[in-house]
């Protein structure tokens, strides 16, 4: 089969020129941290499951109105929640949150035993964030019950 020459200036120019699409995208600066306490931050990789795992994000120069993905999966790789968080960027600096929260835990003061049924919250899991369905990174961290 002959290719004319048109068609191989056109083969030409895709291979030199990028795409729109991939010229444009622009991967956003900012941080990420896993947190039991949203009044201290301090970062943390292992938690109780009578605690909230809180995702905080500190957007960088981004501006106008984006959504944050956090896809949680539990210690045998399923899809266990997803959280959204919209917002508007309008200053150098925007943080915000999204949280995982154990449900069916009995006492979260830990002053009773907790159920059997706790025990699949025990092990390591992961989030997966997200901007504007943009995969950014991946999260472990260790949840213990008990």
């Amino acid at each position: 089969m002959k290719l004319s020459i048109g068609v191989w200036a056109w083969f030409l120019v895709c291979l030199i020129q990028p795409f729109p699409a991939w010229s444009e995208v622009k991967v956003p600066s900012y941080s990420l941290k896993l947190t039991r306490d949203l009044i201290d931050r301090e970062a943390a990789k292992e938690f109780d499951c009578r605690e909230r795992v809180y995702l905080l994000t500190t957007w960088f120069k981004v501006y106008g109105k984006h959504k944050v993905t956090a896809l949680w999966f539990n210690p045998e790789g399923q899809p266990q929640d997803e959280g959204h968080l919209e917002f508007v960027g309008k200053r150098e600096e925007t943080d915000g949150w999204l949280a995982l929260e154990f449900l069916n835990v009995e006492d979260r003061d830990a002053s009773a035993p907790l159920s059997a049924e706790v025990a699949k919250f025990y092990g390591k899991w992961k989030v997966k964030v997200f901007l504007d369905n943009q995969f950014l990174e991946e999260r472990e961290f260790f949840v213990r019950c008990g």
